[in-house]
C-alpha cells in the first residue's frame, strides 16, 4: 500500500503543471486589455467612445504580467484584471481624478 501514495503525489504536481500552463497560455496580452478599456468607456459613455476618447484612456494604462494572471494600472490604481482569457475593467478607476 506505500506504493500508492508516491502515485498520487505525482498525479497532483502534473495537474499543477497542466493547470499552470493552461493559464499561462491564457494569458490576456497588453492589447486584450486595452481593447476591453477601449469596449468599457465605449459602453458606458457612448459619445466618449465615439470620439475616440476609449482608445486615448487604452493607452496609458501600464500592463503588468504575473505569467498565469495580467493587470494594468494607471496613475497607481488597477484598471484592469486578465486570466483565462478574460479582461474585467474597473471603470471607476480609469474616471477619478485625484
Amino acid at each position: 500500500m506505500s506504493g500508492a501514495r508516491p502515485r498520487s503525489g505525482l498525479r497532483l504536481v502534473a495537474l499543477g503543471l497542466v493547470l499552470g500552463v493552461a493559464l499561462a497560455a491564457s494569458n490576456p496580452g497588453p492589447e486584450r486589455h486595452r481593447r476591453s478599456i477601449r469596449e468599457a468607456i465605449a459602453k458606458r459613455e457612448p459619445v466618449a467612445g465615439a470620439l475616440g476618447l476609449g482608445f486615448l484612456k487604452s493607452r496609458f494604462p501600464d500592463y503588468h504580467s504575473l505569467i498565469v494572471c495580467s493587470y494594468t494600472t494607471l496613475d497607481g490604481r488597477v484598471t484592469s484584471l486578465g486570466a483565462l482569457g478574460l479582461v474585467w475593467v474597473d471603470y471607476g478607476s480609469l474616471t477619478e481624478t485625484e
